[in-house]
């Protein structure tokens, strides 16, 4: 039964299986989050300054090259138990991937994308026992762990390659470094392979230099009460604001209730406060801004959208808070809880 990736890259296919529908899901609803498919929020929400910082040990400057800067991606060669590859091994710019991903472009250039590179892996006893493989260059680790959890399905098993990656039935996804790396498994792919894909997926991970650098957000944002793998990075359109860039945002649970935890590192203080003006101004325009007053190092805006609560604060340069909680009372327990504690340079 082909897979949602195979249909997704332009391979026929039939039927879609209940996982194929989650992480079709998945990527539907992320797309929309970043300005790909919006809704009302992009239509009434003004265009606002990009604030930026260096992270606390990332520092590549999140820049896209140009594509005549792009140096396709040297896939290994694989001679393991019949399967042979790569073949029909093609590379692509930001302004050429639609041609190869069926136009659906739009989340990888919204992460930077610097450029792509594809290739096929074959075994030679089926023409359907293949697997596709797409590394995608996102020119710096931030945008490379963002776009890889843009589409992150829940719920699958994980594997050990890379900083983070998960098998959806025989299809293994992960990021390391600057690249995600995707490896869509044909049809008549079966647990027999699983080793070999596993093989393939260790090596391509052998051929990108990974330092371990900290994701700055990870280490800010509270770890107690987080859901697991609920951490993200939003490179654009924070919660659909077009004014909130290098956003990094977890969920979190009190009793059965659930909340929201984000975080913006600005380049100054006074950036960071023209950010808060601008998310206070959303508020008041779309929903009630029901305060706004000074707090340690900053202020701390509390509004309400469509019955959803928001705290947020500018702490010198950071800009961070509770998005979307269900009660005031929630809100303001964790958002001020979190600003009191945030230890802002």
């Amino acid at each position: 039964m082909p897979t949602f990736f195979t249909r997704r890259y332009g391979r026929p296919g039939e039927q879609v299986s209940t996982v194929e529908k989650i992480i079709g899901a998945v990527i539907l609803l992320t797309l929309a989050s970043l300005g790909v498919t919006v809704g009302w929020a992009l239509t009434v929400r003004s265009e606002g300054e990009k604030a930026t910082g260096p992270s606390l040990v990332d520092t590549t400057p999140d820049s896209r090259p140009r594509a005549a800067s792009y140096r396709p991606f040297d896939l290994p060669k694989l001679e393991k138990d019949g399967w042979t590859g790569p073949q029909s091994v093609e590379s692509f710019s930001p302004e050429t991937v639609h041609q190869k991903i069926n136009g659906r472009d739009g989340l990888y250039l919204a992460y930077g994308m610097v450029g792509m590179t594809f290739g096929t892996y074959k075994h030679p006893a089926d023409e359907d026992r293949y697997v596709d493989v797409y590394v995608y260059h996102l020119g710096r680790g931030l945008n490379a762990f963002g776009c890889y959890k843009a589409e992150f399905a829940e719920g699958m098993p994980p594997i050990k390659t890379g900083r983070g990656g998960y098998r959806a039935e025989q299809s293994l996804f992960y990021w390391t470094g600057d690249h995600y790396v995707q490896l869509v498994a044909g049809d008549t792919v079966t647990d027999s392979d699983a080793g070999v894909l596993g093989h393939l997926a260790e090596q391509i991970a052998g051929k990108i230099s990974d330092d371990g650098a900290v994701l700055w957000g990870d280490a800010i944002l509270p770890k107690a009460n987080r859901k697991p793998d609920s951490l993200g990075y939003e490179r654009e359109n924070g919660f659909s604001l077009d004014f909130l860039t290098e956003v990094f945002r977890a969920d979190y649970t009190d009793g059965d209730a659930e909340y929201t935890l984000f975080i913006h590192r600005a380049a100054s203080p006074a950036a960071a406060r023209g950010l808060l003006d601008k998310y206070a101004a959303y508020l008041g325009k779309h929903g009630k801004l029901i305060s706004r007053k000074d707090s340690p190092q900053g202020q701390t805006v509390v509004g309400e959208v469509m019955e959803m609560y928001d705290v947020v604060f500018c702490k010198r340069r950071y800009l961070g808070g509770v998005n979307g909680a269900g009660s005031l009372k929630l809100a303001q327990k964790h958002g001020a809880g979190f600003r009191d504690k945030l230890k802002a340079d």
